[in-house]
């Protein structure tokens, strides 16, 4: 009796581990919106965005994370991370450099069933304070990079996995 009660409580202990060890990032991707007048904007997959110098006007943008639970148990209280920053260039500078991230959001993922694949939507906040500060101070913006992970959860002997992906950007004169 005390045997299993002890393997009980060890699979219990376990079950974190192997909530978190099961479920995995498989893809990032970036939408825009596309402004039709009097309707709901309709999100479609983009590599590039165009942000006008003179006006700042952008087509919305948001990030869809699709993650999978590859565990044969469900997984629970995932807390899904992901920092934007912009690439950011002069105008004579064919190279740009990698501007500290501008927002950090943490999304808090319920459950995810064993076997199941989600998508969890993710929008970019303060993306107009941040392409504003850029263009005010007379830089060129050359994409929009995201970094994103599942936050470690206690007594993992996982490392967390950063996923990166880029939208490009492009700066139009008006």
């Amino acid at each position: 009796m005390k045997g299993r009660f002890l393997a009980v409580a060890a699979g219990l202990m376990l079950l974190p581990v192997l909530s978190f060890a099961g479920v995995e990032i498989t893809g990032v991707r970036w939408q825009s919106a596309s402004a039709v007048k009097g309707s709901k904007a309709r999100f479609s997959e983009t590599a590039s965005v165009s942000v006008s110098k003179k006006t700042r006007k952008y087509a919305p943008v948001r990030l869809v994370i699709s993650l999978s639970n590859s565990c044969p148990i469900q997984a629970e209280g995932l807390i899904l991370s992901a920092a934007f920053s912009l690439k950011l260039s002069t105008a004579a500078a064919s190279e740009g450099v990698d501007a500290v991230p501008f927002a950090v959001d943490e999304i808090r993922i319920p459950k995810i069933k064993a076997g199941q694949v989600a998508e969890v939507v993710v929008s970019v906040r303060d993306l107009d304070i941040a392409l504003r500060r850029a263009l005010n101070g007379g830089l060129l913006i050359r994409s929009l990079r995201v970094d994103t992970m599942i936050a470690p959860v206690r007594d993992s002997a996982e490392l967390p996995k950063v996923y990166r992906a880029d939208l490009n950007v492009e700066t139009k004169e008006d």
